[in-house]
């Protein structure tokens, strides 16, 4: 390395900062502008059931939600305070099995003036198996609320604002996707996260939603013999599944949010959590797994 290219490196070493836990960011000297990336943390999967029989997988949690603005330097105060979305809970194994947890929000806070000037909603949880029943998938996460938890076979809405689009319902926009109901895919979202698949009753789990700027959902579990889990759900698509494939976490990213874990498969307490940032983690099997955890949430902060 250059003795001018380690100059430059030491000099802009402020401009791009990551967080990924709790913080404070304090504002360069000389910056014109700043530009702000928040996104939530994915909702955790449902418990897949165990009665002996009819068994159904626990479903999909959904992603979490990206948020992005740049603001006049000027205009933000000397520090800010930094909040990162955290996961809830999974949904455990039983019968009934429990549902899974929404993730936290991720904010950002001009410590001048009190006001939250940007924030992401984290996704909602999966729903846990019940028994003679699809479980419904959590919803995406939203840029002005979080996504829903699922209700038995009904998945949960994605968080608001209320921003209806004529191919993909009340998806676009900032608003979460809805998770899946009664054997459908996770529905896709623009900036709001990905909902949740659902976990199968009698049959295979199916995919999560994905999301252009937002996180992937979850994959529902399986809940028949010899099926599978459903795939989670990606980031840059707008297509259900592409994320993590049955029972196989989301892929993290540096840049970009994460994509939904897969649904267990065949009763293994495998690996399908979210992929970090943002991602919906996957639902249980059939077999009495528990549902995986959904991914952390992140904030990002560029200057110049």
């Amino acid at each position: 390395m250059s003795g001018i290219t380690a100059n430059l490196i030491g000099v802009y070493a402020d401009r791009f900062q990551r967080f990924t836990a709790d913080g404070t960011w304090t504002k360069p000297l000389g910056i014109k502008m700043v530009m702000i990336e928040c996104i939530g943390a994915g909702g955790s999967g449902g418990g897949g059931n165990n009665p002996g029989s009819g068994r159904p997988g626990g479903a999909g949690g959904g992603g979490g939600a990206l948020a992005r603005m740049s603001f006049p330097a000027e205009s933000l105060g000397a520090t800010l305070t930094i909040a990162v979305g955290q996961v809830g809970a999974v949904g455990t194994e039983g019968n009934p099995a429990s549902d899974g947890s929404a993730g936290g929000s991720s904010t950002v806070t001009d410590d001048d003036s009190s006001k939250v000037v940007l924030y992401a909603y984290g996704g909602g949880g999966g729903g846990g198996g019940t028994s003679g029943q699809w479980s419904g998938g959590g919803g995406g996460g939203g840029t002005g609320g979080t996504g829903v938890n699922a209700t038995t076979a009904t998945g949960g809405d994605g968080g608001n604002p209320d921003i209806q689009g004529s191919t993909h319902g009340d998806s676009l926009g900032g608003r979460g996707a809805k998770g899946a109901s009664s054997g459908g895919v996770g529905d896709t979202a623009e900036y709001g996260g990905g909902g949740g698949g659902n976990g199968g009753y009698n049959a295979v789990g199916t995919n999560g939603g994905s999301s252009l700027f937002g996180a992937g959902g979850g994959g529902g579990g399986d809940g028949a013999a010899g099926a599978v889990g459903g795939v989670g759900g990606a980031w840059g698509s707008y297509t259900a599944g592409g994320g993590g494939a049955a029972n196989t976490a989301g892929t993290s990213r540096e840049y970009g949010a994460g994509d939904g874990g897969g649904g267990d498969d065949a009763g293994s307490n495998g690996t399908g959590t979210g992929g970090i940032p943002g991602g919906g983690g996957g639902g249980g099997s059939k077999a009495g797994t528990n549902g995986k955890i959904g991914g952390r949430g992140e904030v990002r902060i560029w200057c110049w």
